[in-house]
């Protein structure tokens, strides 16, 4: 990944002679070719050009060589930044308290200057009066000095500099012996020892330095070479250097954006932060930057989905002021008197002019702030106002506001947030492998697209979307579509559903079900225990197929299925394997329109009989068991643990589930029956359901047991997108807890996440790995023995690891637009991709047990 910066000046010093002798014009001209500029600070109106660009945008680079340009540097990252925020500027090092990322600040300043051939760097510093110096000669020598602006050396002024002024710290050697003190800053000194320069206004500053050698008749020899450098050098650090990266650049672009969130500070007068309770909070929001980009607001709202949005409501929670310039007084008290807030939190890059507004009007509340002018900052402060990563920065308060009883808050980490894979020991250039092994699957057709999420110590580290929802490549999948998760339902709803009754004693999983369900006291299901239902050794079968029971037969005149395609038997189940197109439903349990008598809707144009659902059940209880209980995966388990929940909450799944956990988790995309929340082009097809539903399933469960009841089972009926999924499973990574709230208890996970039989590899109500080498499993063998996860019919894969603090997410749909397509399965996607994510690794023990299980 290249450094997107914003550098507008940079100048390249090279030894100059004295000779008035050189005409105006051409001094001027060989001045110019001293500088380099981004590609979005060129003025093509202006006489003298720099030679060098340096490109943020690949696209124009076409264009600028054809004028002449060279390019220095083509970077592709994904937001606009500006440098003095990966050097480490004076009041960002001021506001960070960990000494260990200041060094790493400092280190990394100087490797990228030596990178590029220089002995220095100086750059105006956007948050206090100075001229910054970096140094990149040896740790023993100090390594930065600010020198006051109004020095004015570039125009050949002179003024002394007191030692101790405010402005000044300690100085700093270009070379051995020499320093710049009190009246030693020379121009000279900048132009015979290479020091970089930055500004963002080329035309002045090339004026500037042409008057600086006009007014102390100094002259340029034209310049015999000039040894053209790139950022991302092709030196690189050793596995012993920080954070083990090997560009420069890169590591330059992760410190900055690191340096936003390690120098945001809280202040509040109570403790307000952290939100815990999203889903009570009502709440204003009011956005008044000079430019309203990126969406303040939508980031709100994405973390308050759940929030109280009644405009009834005559006292809200908050109001949260989001700005970057000062504003009146007039303006704050117009838009404290449009409605009632408890509290005003401020949110803001600028609080010194900011404050100001503030000086006769009420104070806020709660003040979030950075010390950064790039757009990144807002992302960043939401993400600290959401507690997604621990807030400890010391910036000072303005003098407007110390009178004000604040207090500095250390704020903990609740919920996800997003880091960089090499920040969470991972080696991201392994990580590339994924998106070759995905693209290469939908090339082939295994599916037409997929979401994949990585996360590790509770940061997302991966977070991508690849190919189309059907195959037409009409719609590109996107990080919100949902897909249907089938079986993984088990996992991410029942699971934690029946962990909460068992904590609650409303169930008791070494009780037989005949206990709970009174129905079955004549049948051979009364025995079964509810353990013996979680891990799939009951003695029920695997499979019933109720929707076929459904045919109508008395009208077909042949069996249902054939091992030969032909015109009677013209609807593809499997590679060798036809349904008669002749088949009907009976009447009295499908028809097409929805009235009282048929009103449960299983697809588009099928409405069912709310009726054959106790034939279903009845299907169930008169089927028969196996002669013993050994391993067996059934759905028909689950359908009667349904059951069980239902009646021991006194409530729906769905009702359940959401109360309980999707609410307060704030996972609004986690849902049943997405249409009913959500439109269409949200959710990812299916399949083309030929033999049933006669349909395209969007939006309409794939298991046609679920969509016959109605959409909501405890074995499938679940859609999501990938981050609402590992909100899920962070918290059970988090031994039950998450943004504040404490759903279940550590060591209730920890029960239900154990092999319980030998010869069974599940857990209670969750796969685990396999550990006979001689059997298939699940998941990657890298996993670690304490892992679990669950995957779904789909295409789609959950796993967690608490030994390695890592998540695993795959979304898929492989089953569009036929279900006999097994690409994904037959050529291993999921745990191929896994297998990349584990190798990735950088822990030494996960190299032991790589090594091991590759010998």
């Amino acid at each position: 990944m290249c450094l997107r910066v914003n550098l507008a000046l940079l100048y390249l010093l090279v030894p100059f002679i004295i000779n008035s002798q050189v005409d105006s014009d051409s001094l001027a001209v060989s001045i110019s070719k001293l500088f380099i500029v981004t590609a979005d600070n060129i003025d093509f109106t202006y006489k003298y050009q720099p030679k060098y660009i340096l490109s943020s945008d690949i696209q124009k680079d076409g264009d600028l060589k054809k004028k002449g340009f060279e390019l220095i540097l083509n970077s592709e990252a994904n937001h606009f930044d500006t440098i003095p925020v990966a050097f480490p500027n004076y009041k960002v090092v001021n506001a960070i308290q960990d000494k260990t990322f200041i060094d790493s600040l400092y280190n990394n300043t100087q490797l990228y200057v030596h990178n590029l051939g220089y002995q220095g760097v100086l750059l105006p510093n956007p948050y206090h009066a100075t001229y910054t110096v970096y140094s990149s000669l040896s740790d023993e020598q100090k390594r930065v000095a600010f020198f006051p602006k109004y020095l004015d050396f570039l125009t050949g002024k002179k003024r002394s500099v007191k030692k101790d002024d405010k402005d000044i710290t300690n100085t700093i050697p270009f070379y051995s012996g020499n320093y710049f003190q009190d009246n030693d800053v020379k121009i000279e000194d900048f132009l015979n020892h290479k020091i970089l320069f930055f500004t963002n206004n080329f035309k002045e500053d090339h004026q500037k330095l042409l008057q600086a050698f006009r007014n102390k008749k100094m002259n340029l020899e034209i310049i015999e070479s000039f040894k053209k450098t790139s950022i991302t050098s092709t030196q690189k650090l050793t596995p012993d250097s920080l954070y083990f990266i090997n560009d420069i650049a890169e590591e330059q672009y992760i410190l900055r954006k690191k340096s936003i969130k390690k120098s945001i500070s809280v202040w509040q007068k109570e403790s307000i932060l952290p939100l815990v309770n999203l889903n009570q909070i009502s709440y204003d929001i009011w956005d008044c930057r000079k430019v309203i980009e990126p969406s303040v607001q939508s980031l709100i709202n994405q973390n308050l989905v759940f929030a109280k949005t009644d405009s009834s409501i005559l006292e809200k929670d908050f109001l949260f002021i989001v700005t970057d310039k000062e504003l009146s007084g007039k303006e704050l008290n117009d838009k404290l008197n449009e409605d009632n807030y408890r509290n005003i939190i401020l949110i803001t890059n600028d609080l010194i002019n900011v404050a100001k507004g503030f000086n006769n009007n009420r104070k806020p509340d709660v003040i979030i702030s950075a010390l950064n002018p790039s757009d990144l900052v807002w992302e960043y402060l939401i993400e600290g106002l959401f507690s997604s990563f621990k807030i400890n920065g010391k910036q000072t308060l303005p003098n407007s506001l110390i009178a004000v009883d604040y207090k500095l808050a250390i704020l903990p980490k609740l919920r996800l947030g997003h880091s960089f894979p090499i920040e969470e020991g991972l080696n991201p250039d392994s990580l590339n492998k994924i998106d070759e092994i995905i693209k290469e699957a939908i090339r082939s057709k295994d599916t037409p697209g997929a979401q994949i999420l990585i996360a590790r110590k509770g940061n997302i580290i991966y977070q991508k979307s690849f190919g189309h929802l059907e195959y037409n490549q009409k719609e590109k999948v996107d990080n919100d579509k949902l897909y249907d998760l089938a079986s993984v339902t088990k996992l991410i709803g029942t699971f934690p559903m029946v962990m909460k009754l068992y904590e609650d004693e409303s169930l008791n999983i070494e009780e037989k079900i005949g206990h709970y369900l009174h129905e079955l006291d004549t049948t051979n299901k009364r025995e079964i225990t509810v353990k013996e239902l979680l891990i799939h050794q009951s003695g029920l079968k695997s499979f019933i197929p109720f929707h076929y029971n459904a045919i109508d037969y008395e009208q077909l005149k042949s069996p249902l299925f054939s091992g030969r395609f032909s015109s009677v038997y013209n609807i593809k189940i499997d590679k060798h394997y036809f349904q008669n197109g002749h088949a009907q439903y009976r009447k009295d349990i499908f028809q097409e329109k929805k009235d009282s008598t048929f009103n449960i809707k299983v697809c588009n144009s099928v409405y069912m009989n709310p009726n054959y659902i106790d034939s279903i059940y009845s299907q169930l209880y008169n089927s028969p068991l196996l002669e013993n209980k050994s391993y067996l995966y059934s759905d028909l388990g689950y359908m009667l643990l349904d059951k069980i929940i239902e009646k021991q909450s006194n409530t729906t799944i769905d009702s359940l589930f959401y109360n309980q956990f999707s609410i307060p988790l704030g996972a609004s995309k986690l849902v049943y029956n997405p249409l009913e929340k959500y439109s269409i082009s949200q959710i990812v097809p299916t399949e083309n359901d030929l033999p049933f539903r006669k349909e395209l399933l969007r939006g309409y469960v794939h298991d046609q047991t679920t969509a016959m009841m109605g959409g909501v089972a405890a074995h499938a009926g679940l859609f999501s997108n990938a981050e609402d999924l590992a909100k899920m499973s962070q918290m059970l990574l988090n031994k039950g807890s998450y943004g504040g709230f404490h759903f279940l208890q550590p060591s209730t996970i920890e029960r239900f996440t154990k092999v319980v039989n030998p010869g069974n590899r599940r857990g209670i109500g969750v796969d685990k790995p396999e550990t006979d080498p001689d059997k298939e499993s699940p998941v990657s063998r890298f996993a670690s023995p304490s892992s679990y996860g669950h995957s779904g019919f789909t295409g789609t894969l959950v796993w967690i690891d608490p030994e390695y603090d890592l998540i695993f997410i795959f979304l898929s749909n492989r089953v569009y637009p036929r279900a006999y397509n097994r690409g994904l399965i037959e050529e291993n996607i999921r745990t191929k991709i896994q297998d990349v994510v584990y190798k990735s690794i950088m822990d030494k023990n996960i190299h032991d047990r790589l090594s091991a299980t590759q010998n």
